[in-house]
């Protein structure tokens, strides 16, 4: 059982992504009703998931630099993260299924759809 991560920009230059494993990162900005909903699916996954895969958010409203580097143009957006590299990345709101599936096929080594 691991917890949502809140980031910060730091953590994306610094080691905190770069560690081994899969990251899903949500992007989002607190006034955003598909962001609150996928929190709670962060949340839950984060408590079912393996450890070796991490959950994280950065409210890019407070930080938005690394949703710039990135390009995220919209919210909630989510990136998932391997070993430190881009491998996929989702828009909108997603359920516990498409979110875990998604990771699934990343992590197992799937080409993107």
């Amino acid at each position: 059982m691991t917890e949502v991560v809140e980031l910060r920009a730091a953590d994306f230059v610094g080691a905190r992504l770069q560690k081994a494993g899969t990251w899903a990162v949500d992007f989002f900005t607190p006034w955003c009703a598909p962001c609150k909903a996928l929190q709670q699916v962060f949340a839950e996954l984060s408590d079912t998931s393996d450890s070796s895969v991490h959950f994280a958010a950065l409210d890019i409203s407070t930080c938005p630099g690394p949703a710039e580097v990135f390009d995220v143009a919209s919210v909630p957006t989510i990136v998932i993260f391997v070993d430190g590299v881009e491998q996929r990345r989702l828009f909108g709101a997603k359920s516990a299924r498409q979110l875990t599936s998604a990771i699934d096929r990343v992590a197992g080594g799937s080409p993107p759809e």
